[in-house]
């Protein structure tokens, strides 16, 4: 049992390393290859170089190594984990969930008094919980941020409308919103306080709401940011261009709780049929089928 725990904690060790290698020199060869595409003049004989050359193979995994890394890297920024401390927390707990899987998995097994076969099956089994775990729970935080977000767009337009008829501009409407609607808005006052740190640094504001929108993936966001940078170019009544918007959105909100108010009432079949139908049928036909069966019992 003893050399069983040794031979676990060694293989376990050695994934560590590894991974840890893989991790550092895909970090390494994403950062040569965009320094490269940054250098090039042309991106796209860039490309075409980099398949024609001897080691083409390797630059094209490199690069989807790279779009793997960009695809993390922009669910963290829509899952609200885009700190530095967040992201390395992420990485360092996708790195060490397997290896933690296998010796989970591994350790219950021997406990268990399995065989070798079986405590290797555990093993593989814990390491594939492992390595599956922190992308679903990402992807879970995202569709939650997402929906929480689309929630509270409806409560941010109507502080907007408020503070436009209060005489207030855009950005210092929005700044009010980021610095006292963390209550009704967290979400979106987090992500507003990050746009307007981008103004204070001197990017233009329709820059930086579209930059701020664009990788969250909220369409209701989308069509704000749409809506002030036309105004904002073109000009005209946002307040009016908003008070459509906003009834635009409360007409898709009731259309969404009819689909959802229909769709429940069918499940709530489902629960009733399954669930109190036998109930009720005991209630009913029950005393008849007791009389019956005593009927019987006479009889013979």
């Amino acid at each position: 049992m003893s050399w069983l725990i040794v031979v676990a904690a060694l293989l376990a060790g050695a994934c560590l390393v590894l991974v840890h290698l893989l991790r550092r020199q895909e970090w390494q060869d994403s950062r040569r290859r965009f320094e490269e595409v940054l250098a090039a003049k042309d991106d796209a004989g860039w490309l075409a170089s980099a398949m024609h050359e001897e080691d083409g193979e390797q630059g094209a995994q490199a690069l989807r190594r790279a779009s793997r890394l960009q695809a993390v890297e922009l669910d963290l920024r829509r899952a609200g984990w885009n700190t530095p401390l967040a992201r390395r927390g992420y990485f360092l707990a996708a790195t060490l969930a397997p290896v933690a899987g296998l010796l989970t998995g591994g350790t219950w097994a021997m406990a268990s008094g399995a065989g070798i076969d079986q405590v290797a099956a555990g093993a593989f089994f814990g390491f594939g919980c492992g390595y599956l775990l922190p992308p679903r729970l990402l992807g879970w935080q995202v569709q939650r941020r997402r929906k929480s977000m689309q929630e509270e767009m409806l409560a941010v337009l109507h502080l907007l409308r408020m503070l436009f008829d209060a005489g207030l501009s855009l950005e210092h409407a929005l700044r009010i919103i980021s610095e006292q609607g963390r209550e009704l808005a967290p979400n979106m006052a987090a992500e507003l306080g990050i746009a307007l740190a981008r103004i204070n640094a001197g990017q233009e504001r329709t820059e930086a709401l579209e930059e701020m929108a664009s990788p969250l993936g909220v369409p209701e966001l989308d069509d704000t940011v749409a809506i002030l940078k036309q105004a904002t170019r073109y000009g005209g009544s946002l307040r009016d261009s908003l008070s459509r918007f906003t009834l635009l959105m409360e007409d898709r909100r009731m259309t969404s709780l009819r689909e959802y108010v229909s769709k429940l009432s069918a499940k709530m079949t489902v629960v009733m049929v399954v669930f109190m139908f036998p109930a009720l049928m005991l209630f009913l036909a029950g005393p008849g089928f007791l009389a019956l069966i005593r009927a019987l019992t006479r009889v013979q």
